[in-house]
């Protein structure tokens, strides 16, 4: 977030296993603002539109982590969710709307890192959502205005100014992201 009056990102962790959700909890607090529930209708009842990312547990008592999830997609909530569970994947994940999945055991640093990664997908996902909308109006006002009516119109060249400066941050987060991530092994 920008600016030192933004607030710090909203983190839920749903995870029924108290130690480990206090574990998680404390390793998130200095960086966001953490809510930690256990139980799948408690994760309901804290979840909403100001959740950036859950950290939600499979096995929850009073309703499944699966169902958290649909439910939230369902109730129209673009939080970023990490599965973090002991159960490993298998094909019953297919189709589930989540971010990424976590098998347990997890540490802190690798918990704090997730979010981290979570959070800075957001923003590419927020800056590409603008600079997608700024082309279409620059496009749609070059084809429906004649060019010297632009030339001299200023809210054009700050339209213009305005999608190049979103470019050149898209471009900034991911280079600084491809140097962060070391690059995979290629599938033969």
């Amino acid at each position: 977030m920008d600016g030192p009056e933004a607030a710090d990102p909203a983190v839920v962790v749903v995870e029924d296993e108290t130690e480990l959700a206090e574990l998680f909890a404390e390793a998130l607090t200095p960086e966001y603002s953490v809510t930690t529930v256990y139980d799948g209708e408690q994760a309901l009842a804290a979840i909403d539109h100001t959740t950036d990312v859950v950290l939600l547990d499979r096995r929850l008592p009073k309703l499944h982590g699966d169902a958290v999830l649909r439910r939230l997609r369902e109730a129209g909530y673009r939080c970023r969710v990490v599965m973090v569970t002991a159960v490993d994947p298998g094909i019953d994940i297919a189709g589930l709307p989540f971010e990424a999945y976590v098998t347990k055991p997890v540490g802190p640093s690798e918990i704090t890192n997730v979010v981290d990664e979570q959070l800075l997908y957001a923003t590419y996902e927020t800056k590409i959502r603008e600079y997608t909308r700024l082309r279409s109006q620059i496009e749609l006002l070059r084809e429906a205005t004649a060019q010297w009516r632009l030339a001299e119109d200023e809210r054009f060249a700050r339209l213009c100014a305005r999608a190049e400066t979103v470019k050149a941050d898209i471009e900034d987060l991911f280079k600084g992201h491809a140097t962060a991530v070391s690059d995979p092994t290629p599938v033969e």
